[in-house]
């Protein structure tokens, strides 16, 4: 009984937790993780059920990571050229301090090995946060921390025991794509599609493992075996609440790592302090390969963390007798607190970069960068910003009315699909500020902003009115508490999604009654089927105006 009051009051101290952070508008996993803290200054210990828990909400988040890896991005020059080059001159660097500070040399280097990686649960955790998983700056950083991540197990196995030779049995797993590929197209939706995707999340994992190689490494594979298919939004949405629901007990764990003594505060305070010099060498690598300044502080923030990787490398040195057993303590310690300092910031990373903006510009290489955005929106009369479902239907109604428009989105994957169906769509943040003023908005009549963020909404319409756009800017939101935020910032008309389906619903059914509709129509959300008769707002039910 006291063992399932204990896994029941987890739950409870972790909503707690989450809530109290989020009221102090701070990202609920540093709730997580503070409430572990305190727990353990109370002398309470893991648990095995809630680090199981922790591990299986681990493994989907690598999974869903997997489901878009494309193995293109990971062998730009950005993503090995920069995640290589910060491997040597961090390892270099700290491997120095480690030997200033009486570590032998092979132990600093473990250390320092293992302090290079980041974390990929917290980066994926940031990045979905402000959907910017798919984003260019995005898809760089997790591509650098898979690179860390091989880096890493290479030096796990050349330290200690390497993987079995049974390990090559993972590679004609390949030859299951077309079976899982055909499976999922028949699985439709609903319970299916989740149990679906948590066998195969698991089934990867349990299979890495058992041949020595990191079961988080089977995860992602798993899921990058259906990379491309057209249902992985479905199967990712499918999975991802599950996957939110069992995350916090992962971060809840690292927090009941607990607070160091007064011995080994010196060394965790030393190594936070080192995860500016991190951040400094990414922003600066990132510059040196002809990123933009904005891109490169973007990128360099949500790997500006440290790994519990460090953990299974400094474990295998300590088994070597290459460090001492007080060095995992230590690690353990700065992997939670870099975890602690980092969500807050990454969180609010676009806010950030205004304010760093002016220092960090100079150090943009001079010429057209990597990431160039467009330098001018031809003669489009529109803006669709975000081509989602949304926003392709937004942009092909104008289409069809010779209304030249033109998306914006800063997904390249989104870019690449629909220039090859031949929409007009270009590269660009719509938070940046810059891209408005610089792209020139003259032709432009309006602007329709169709972000799945409320955040990343506010933030385009108030750069657009700071660019001086005058025109109308008709924004969608799924969030009825922000809606006079919007109109504050300038917009023109804000759409609640599901306000405007149901009086689109509401009007079919009078205008059925009246005999002025055909019997049946289809409604689908964010598409006009009717070009001839588009569905209007009626007195009444106007979107609230500016």
């Amino acid at each position: 009984m006291p063992d399932l009051l204990f896994e029941i009051g987890w739950i409870i101290v972790a909503f707690a937790a989450g809530l109290g952070a989020r009221v102090l508008r701070l990202p609920p996993l540093v709730g997580y993780l503070a409430a572990g803290m305190v727990l353990a200054t109370f002398g309470v210990e893991g648990s095995t059920v809630v680090e199981q828990i922790g591990n299986l909400g681990v493994a989907l988040v690598l999974f869903i990571i997997g489901l878009d890896l494309r193995l293109r991005n990971l062998v730009e020059m950005e993503v090995l050229g920069v995640g290589g080059l910060h491997i040597v001159l961090w390892t270099v660097v700290v491997t120095g301090i480690g030997m200033a500070l009486g570590l032998p040399l092979l132990g600093a280097i473990a250390v320092a090995a293992g302090l290079s990686a980041s974390s990929l649960v917290l980066a994926a955790k940031s990045l979905e946060a402000q959907h910017d998983l798919r984003s260019y700056h995005g898809r760089v950083a997790i591509g650098i921390i898979l690179v860390q991540t091989v880096v890493a197990t290479g030096a796990i196995a050349a330290m200690g025991e390497p993987p079995s030779l049974w390990a090559l049995a993972v590679i004609p797993v390949i030859a299951l794509r077309p079976l899982l590929a055909r499976l999922l197209d028949a699985l439709g939706r609903g319970e299916m599609l989740l149990l679906f995707g948590l066998a195969l999340a698991a089934a990867g994992s349990l299979l890495f493992d058992a041949v020595g190689l990191s079961a988080e490494l089977g995860a992602l594979t798993a899921g990058a075996l259906l990379a491309g298919h057209d249902r992985t939004d479905d199967l990712s949405d499918a999975v991802g609440t599950l996957k939110d629901a069992f995350l916090p007990a992962f971060f809840l764990s690292v927090g009941l790592i607990g607070l160091p003594d007064a011995s080994g505060l010196g060394v965790v305070a030393g190594l936070l302090g080192l995860l500016a010099v991190k951040g400094a060498l990414y922003v600066g690598l990132f510059s040196a390969f002809r990123l933009r300044a904005r891109t490169s502080f973007l990128a360099a923030m949500p790997l500006t963390t440290y790994s519990g990787l460090s953990l299974i490398v400094a474990s295998a040195a300590v088994a070597e007798n290459l460090l001492p057993e007080s060095m995992l303590t230590a690690l353990a310690l700065a992997t939670a607190g870099s975890y602690l300092v980092n969500a807050p910031l990454a969180r609010q990373a676009p806010d950030l970069w205004t304010k760093v903006s002016d220092w960090l510009q100079p150090l943009q290489r001079s010429g057209r960068p990597r990431d160039a955005r467009p330098e001018t929106l031809g003669r489009a009369r529109f803006v669709v910003v975000g081509m989602g479902r949304v926003g392709t239907a937004a942009y092909d109604y104008l289409a069809a009315r010779m209304q030249c428009p033109a998306g914006v989105d800063e997904d390249p994957g989104k870019l690449a699909r629909h220039r090859s169906n031949g929409r007009r769509v270009l590269y660009g943040d719509a938070r940046d500020a810059t891209l408005w003023a610089d792209l020139g908005l003259e032709t432009v009549e309006a602007v329709v902003l169709a972000l799945p963020d409320r955040d990343a909404t506010l933030a385009a319409v108030s750069a657009l009115r700071e660019a001086g756009f005058e025109g109308p800017v008709s924004a969608l939101t799924t969030d009825p508490e922000g809606r006079q935020d919007l109109i504050d910032a300038g917009a023109s008309a804000v759409y609640l999604s599901g306000e405007q389906v149901g009086q689109a619903l509401a009007r079919h059914g009078l205008r059925r009654r009246q005999r002025t509709v055909p019997a049946a129509v289809t409604l689908d959300v964010g598409a006009e089927q009717r070009p001839s008769a588009p569905l209007r707002p009626s007195r009444g039910t106007e979107p609230l105006e500016a």
